[in-house]
């Protein structure tokens, strides 16, 4: 029995925010934007918003049913070899686990969760049959699977996207690489593309997908505010190409979150999802008084250019008799009084 240690586990126990004291790598950050998660219903495994779709490259990955109690099938991969995770609490929910079935090889699996840990990234995929997002099949649920790819210490953080993705298509492929059981006859998708990215606007505020109750609120002034699990946090953020790097005050650390859409993607592999969108600013309207007509005449314009501007104007007088008065007194010709005596009409 060991002490636990799988970067999956502490990704699903620590809070989404908070499991990341650094910021990282640009390969790292191009592995989040890269394997697109898929938002689904819990319920139903439906998908809600379409991410990448996998190819599976080897036999040995196990995994349970979508309902199933002990959640996805923890896998581990060394040097493209797969086994169970030997972790205590990992092999416990394995063993625990009915109705486990063998993904099979060429089969197509949605990325529905992505951690990456100090010397690991794990992925949790759920089958997706004929991978139609509009079709699933509830009398035969879907099957989930973790797999975490373990790395040598200290080698992820300097590792180029290239030499993590060769260790990752051992596993996984996208459909539109060449691959065993991958052959130019499946390709029914076309290849997969990053989710497009769009720039945040500003006031926004966020909600978990998984846990409504948590939320995320991105001020103008790029400070922040954190309501998860319960607890409150502040600080600022930047914005640094398609990441959110957010500086917590009361923890003095640093996160991040890839924009995904007008939807943001943690470390763990929660969606926080846009709740409020700034609203439109209506352009403000300029309404013509007594005041700015008098304004004019005493700064000299003449009668035509007033005339003109109470015509294309928004009017408000006064045109009671003392107002009209106060007009003559400040020098406002007779025609000009008419109009404004007109407009009020």
């Amino acid at each position: 029995m060991r002490t636990i240690t799988s970067a999956s586990l502490l990704a699903m126990i620590a809070p989404a925010f908070l499991n990341g004291a650094k910021p990282l790598s640009a390969a790292l950050q191009k592995v989040q934007s890269t394997y697109v998660r898929t938002v689904m219903d819990s319920r139903t495994g439906k998908v809600v918003e379409l991410g990448s779709i996998l190819v599976l490259q080897i036999d040995g990955v196990m995994a349970n049913p979508m309902r199933s109690s002990s959640g996805p099938y923890w896998n581990v991969s060394t040097g493209g070899q797969i086994g169970p995770d030997n972790g205590f609490a990992a092999s416990s929910l394995n063993a625990a686990a009915t109705n486990t079935r063998s993904l099979a090889v060429g089969e197509k699996v949605y990325i529905y969760g992505l951690s990456i840990g100090a010397n690991s990234i794990a992925f949790r995929v759920q089958s997706c049959g004929t991978c139609d997002p509009k079709a699933v099949d509830l009398a035969n649920q879907p099957y989930r699977a973790s797999v975490e790819f373990k790395f040598a210490k200290g080698s992820l953080a300097s590792a180029e996207f290239d030499q993590i993705k060769q260790v990752i298509d051992q596993v996984f492929k996208f459909p539109d690489d060449t691959s065993p059981g991958n052959d130019a006859g499946d390709r029914r998708e076309p290849p997969q593309k990053p989710a497009p990215v769009a720039q945040l606007r500003l006031p926004c505020r966020y909600a978990s997908a998984q846990t409504p109750a948590d939320q995320l609120q991105l001020n103008a002034d790029n400070s922040f505010s954190l309501q998860e699990g319960g607890q409150s946090y502040h600080g600022t953020f930047v914005v640094n190409g398609n990441t959110v790097e957010l500086s917590i005050s009361e923890t003095n650390t640093k996160t991040t979150a890839t924009i995904q859409g007008t939807n943001l993607s943690d470390s763990s592999g929660q969606t926080w999802v846009l709740r409020e969108q700034p609203a439109e600013v209506a352009p403000s309207v300029v309404t013509l008084q007594n005041d700015d007509v008098i304004k004019m005449v005493r700064a000299g314009f003449d009668d035509a250019i007033i005339l003109a501007k109470i015509s294309g104007s928004r009017c408000q007088f006064d045109t009671s008799t003392d107002g009209l008065i106060r007009l003559k007194q400040s020098g406002v010709s007779a025609a000009v009084i008419k109009a404004i005596v007109i407009s009020g009409k």
